[in-house]
Order: C-alpha cells, then sequence, then structure tokens
C-alpha cells in the first residue's frame, strides 16, 4: 500500500494504457462481449466509489449491507465462467456448472477479508456477513462452501488431488484468519490460492 501511495503515477499511467488498449480491442470482440464486459465495468465503477464521496447522496454499491463479498465472487466468477464461453462458443450450460463453482470459491477466499476489515467495518456502521453471524460462524461458512467448491470441481472434473490440496491449504489459511493478521496474510496468503488453484490443476 506504502508503494501504490508513493507511485500514483505508474498506476495512472497503466490505467490510461489500460483504457486505450481496451477501447482498441473492443472492434475486435463481439457485441456478446462488449455487452458482458460493460455490466461487469459498471459494476466494478459503482463499487469503487472513492472514500472522499462518502458524505454526498451517492453511495458506492459495496456500502449495501452483506453485498460487498457476493458482488466480488460474482465478477471473478462470471470472467472465469462466461467469458470463455463467448470466446471460444463453448455449451452455456457447462459455464453455468464453472460459474457456480468459482463463485463458492471466490466466496469462500474473500469472507476473511470481511472478517480483516471487521471492525473497520463496524466503525462505518456497514454490515457484513461477519457483523450478523459473526468471524467464527464466517470462518465456517467460508471453510464449507470451499469444500463444496473442492467435492465439485473433484466430482466434475476428476482433479481429485488439486482440490484435496486447496481445501487443505484454503482450509488452513481460513480458519486461522482473524482481525488482528497482518495485511500481508491475506493479499499474499488468501489472495494467493487464486494461483495455487490454477497451478496445482495445471500440474495435477
Amino acid at each position: 500500500m506504502d508503494w501504490f501511495f508513493r507511485n500514483r503515477h505508474v498506476i495512472y499511467i497503466l490505467l490510461l494504457l489500460n483504457t486505450g488498449l481496451l477501447l482498441w480491442s473492443f472492434p475486435y470482440g463481439s457485441w456478446q462481449q462488449s455487452l458482458f464486459f460493460l455490466h461487469l465495468g459498471i459494476i466494478s465503477l459503482l463499487y469503487n466509489v472513492p472514500d472522499r464521496y462518502a458524505n454526498t447522496a451517492f453511495r458506492s454499491i459495496r456500502s449495501v449491507p452483506l453485498i460487498k463479498v457476493f458482488l466480488i465472487a460474482y465478477v471473478w466468477a462470471a470472467i472465469g465462467a462466461f467469458y470463455p464461453a463467448l470466446e471460444y462458443q463453448q455449451a452455456f450450460q457447462e459455464a453455468i456448472i464453472l460459474f457456480v463453482l468459482f463463485f463458492l470459491f471466490i466466496l469462500a477466499i474473500t469472507l476473511p477479508f470481511d472478517i480483516r476489515d471487521y471492525y473497520g467495518d463496524k466503525k462505518r456502521s456497514l454490515l457484513t456477513v461477519p457483523g450478523v453471524i459473526g468471524i467464527k460462524n464466517t470462518r465456517k461458512v467460508a471453510v464449507a462452501l470451499l469444500l463444496l467448491y473442492a467435492i465439485g470441481i473433484g466430482f466434475i472434473y476428476q482433479h481429485w488431488a488439486a482440490s484435496f490440496f486447496i481445501a487443505l491449504t484454503g482450509g488452513a489459511l481460513i480458519a486461522f484468519s482473524s482481525e488482528k493478521r497482518p495485511d500481508w496474510y491475506y493479499t499474499g496468503g488468501v489472495d494467493s490460492l487464486l494461483l495455487l488453484q490454477y497451478l496445482l490443476m495445471l500440474v495435477l
């Protein structure tokens, strides 16, 4: 975070380059792909309204009670499941199955971030899942979601070894998550499960 604040100009340059490449690539995609990314882009923009606008009548959609983790899970799962189906004209039924599995996985590894932000969200009167069911129950729900994902991947795609390792590693990180853990535990540990999932399925 310190690096980001010190190098905002780099972020702005990358953002401009990314926007330019995005606009340049639009004519090469189908209208279905354009609409798909448009609705995800709208969700992302509304989600990331800067905090300095918090005192205005317009609020970010993540300020809606309980919705934050579900928005994140939806966007990531939609990109991982539906975009490849649009790009390679895969069966929509398979995309739906992948979406459900990805949604379970992303939701499971996103709930620990709500645990991390528990006191900050409480100060802002933002109702989150840990605020409703408690931190311990949130851990249990997250582990259960991860197990459902692993079982689904195992049964449907026969990736039993990969699903076992991701459930074991992810379950341990979730079980030991707390509001007192440092940021690297989440950004370096829990977030890395996204990469670990890919590598395990590639290797195993």
